[in-house]
């Protein structure tokens, strides 16, 4: 099906970009193997899976927002004890939102059978992906809780195109597109589809 839709956008448009998140970013990436394209940009692409770093990276950087919150609190700097505080509800607002998003979208009654199809997705994409040809545009929170930051890097070292960035966005989450915070992904990602 996914071949299908994609024959018919290229009936209807000479210039096609592709953008895919989370699982829709590996797809994309398929995409990118079978067909020529314009531009490639990828959230969060689950090429790779499961991040074991997450909960040590999380806790050590809730800790040291913690630890400069209490200085500044100490030392009555209302300015940085505001952003510290700022810092400590992005976080915690990320985890209520990620976890939200998990338990909608995963946890219901098929998860088993719906993470072994996902499983078997992943792994047919891999071992198709020889290159990326097109310009290509990774986003990559520092604290996605399911995609490891290696998943992103190898596509990028696969990319071939002399127009490719990798950006890491320092304080989210595999929420990126949804979180109320993305701005400035939302603007990387409209600079990059017009360079």
């Amino acid at each position: 099906m996914l071949h299908t839709v994609f024959k018919r956008l290229q009936l209807n448009y000479e210039i096609i970009d592709v953008i895919g998140f989370s699982l829709g970013g590996a797809l994309a990436v398929y995409l990118s193997q079978h067909y020529a394209f314009n531009k490639l940009i990828l959230l969060a692409p689950a090429n790779k899976y499961l991040n074991f770093r997450f909960t040590l990276s999380r806790i050590k950087h809730f800790l040291k927002c913690l630890y400069y919150y209490q200085k500044a609190f100490l030392l009555k700097d209302e300015k940085q004890k505001t952003c510290y505080k700022e810092k400590l509800l992005k976080v915690l607002e990320d985890d209520k939102l990620g976890l939200g998003f998990v338990k909608r979208k995963y946890f219901v009654k098929h998860f088993r059978r719906s993470f072994k199809t996902f499983r078997e997705i992943i792994k047919i994409i891999n071992l198709e992906i020889k290159e990326i040809k097109n310009p290509l545009f990774i986003a990559w929170g520092k604290f996605d809780q399911l995609v490891p930051k290696e998943a992103a890097l190898k596509l990028y070292n696969l990319c071939t195109n002399e127009n490719k960035q990798l950006v890491v966005y320092e304080e989210m989450s595999h929420t990126l597109i949804i979180n109320k915070n993305n701005t400035k992904l939302l603007n990387d990602i409209i600079s990059f589809l017009k360079t």
